[in-house]
């Protein structure tokens, strides 16, 4: 069986990166740029006032003589000599000549003269030219995700529009004649869709959206026919259940007798070991076993990072971080356990905490879980107070 780093490494060498498009700003937020943004112009492109007060051109003294007023937006239509001020506002253009800029309450007004009381040394309150950025720099890198501060500073670095990645589309395939929706109510015997809801879940936090659904019976043709179907609309076909050894399992039988290529059959990790990724035509397939404790790590682990890769992003690798157990927590030598965990931090330490039952079969403790604990094969049992590695679902999926 390969090992977690090489199956890491065979799915991203079949990902294929997306192609782009241009769209306008305001579409933009959540997408994946997928060019180096440049600053457009100098900013500042004028010397502005850091504040409300009075550009002054220095002379003898401390009294200056009023020439005008200068507001934000506005350019000034006089030049300052020796002894004279202007009365700007933040944000303004300061008038040729201007040295300094002194702070309304730091000046008496009598008239048309001011007396300053403030320091009066060159270059005051005064932000020069290109201050902020240069014409030419970097805003922003390509691979970079627009979010809730990039968005922004979009607008006020005055670009309307940009080259961003296309969205994997991705088709979500449930079998299985147990599978029931909430809105039917529960039947005995028969289990909730949950895994369809954990890859909408996940896809949602990505900013990508389901191109398609399907629920296969326990039907081996039309198990196939539904991912023909979906192949011709997707990049990438997620199915739920059906890679184990059952009888129903048709997910393994079809891609070992038609002409995908089997990239990974089996991962070394718990929970989640049937997982298969096969390819074609560019496609690339997870079947993923159903139990949604081993769905759920399986799409952590493998799926979320080759779809970032796919949308051009430059953050697809693991956000592992050092955590301090709470309580005990068991694993075996010689395989890579993923433990559940409920992590919260205390004086700037992260501490984790043991879900309890790291059972498959179990799911409802994830309800109170926010992270994976990455036990390598040569970790065993572990006892309070020990340290491991983690990861948290904000981070991986955001």
């Amino acid at each position: 069986m390969l090992n977690f780093q090489d199956c890491r490494k065979i799915i991203f060498d079949a990902v294929s990166v997306c192609d782009t498009e241009t769209i306008s700003v305001r579409q933009s937020m959540g997408r994946v740029l997928a060019e180096d943004l440049i600053v457009p112009r100098d900013y500042p492109d004028t010397r502005l006032s850091a504040v409300d007060g009075y550009a002054v051109c220095l002379g003898k003294g401390d009294h200056f003589e009023m020439q005008g007023v200068v507001a934000a937006g506005q350019l000034p239509d006089i030049s300052l000599k020796p002894g004279q001020c202007a009365a700007v506002m933040t944000g303004a253009t300061v008038p040729e000549g201007s040295d300094c800029v002194v702070r309304v309450e730091d000046c008496q007004v009598s008239g048309d003269r001011i007396t300053t009381t403030g320091d009066l040394e060159p270059g005051k309150l005064i932000n020069k030219i290109a201050f902020e950025a240069t014409a030419g720099s970097q805003l922003v890198g390509k691979g970079a995700r627009i979010k809730h501060s990039l968005y922004p500073a979009l607008y006020y670095a005055g670009i309307s529009g940009v080259t961003v990645y296309k969205k994997p589309r991705v088709g979500v395939l449930s079998t299985g004649d147990e599978l029931r929706e909430v809105d039917e109510g529960p039947a005995k015997g028969q289990v909730f869709n949950t895994n369809f809801y954990v890859i909408e879940s996940v896809l949602q936090s990505l900013g990508l959206e389901c191109t398609c659904r399907e629920t296969a019976p326990d039907n081996e043709a039309a198990t196939r026919g539904l991912l023909e179907s979906m192949a011709e609309k997707c990049d990438f076909i997620v199915s739920s259940g059906g890679v184990s050894m059952g009888r129903f399992d048709y997910i393994k039988k079809i891609f070992q007798q038609s002409d995908f290529s089997i990239l990974i059959q089996g991962t070394p990790i718990k929970p989640g070991r049937p997982l298969m990724v096969a390819q074609r035509n560019g496609r690339l397939f997870f079947g993923i076993p159903g139990y949604p404790a081993a769905f759920l790590t399986n799409t952590v682990m493998y799926l979320v990072p080759a779809l970032k890769y796919a949308g051009g992003r430059l953050d697809y690798g693991y956000h592992l971080f050092n955590a301090r157990l709470s309580t005990p927590m068991m694993s075996k030598k010689g395989r890579l356990y993923l433990n559940r965990i409920a992590l919260h931090q205390e004086n700037g330490e992260w501490i984790a905490r043991d879900a309890g039952s790291q059972k498959t079969s179990h799911f409802l403790n994830f309800a109170e879980v926010n992270g994976l604990a990455y036990l390598p094969e040569e970790v065993g049992d572990l006892k309070a107070g020990d340290t491991i590695q983690a990861l948290h679902f904000d981070l991986e999926l955001s």
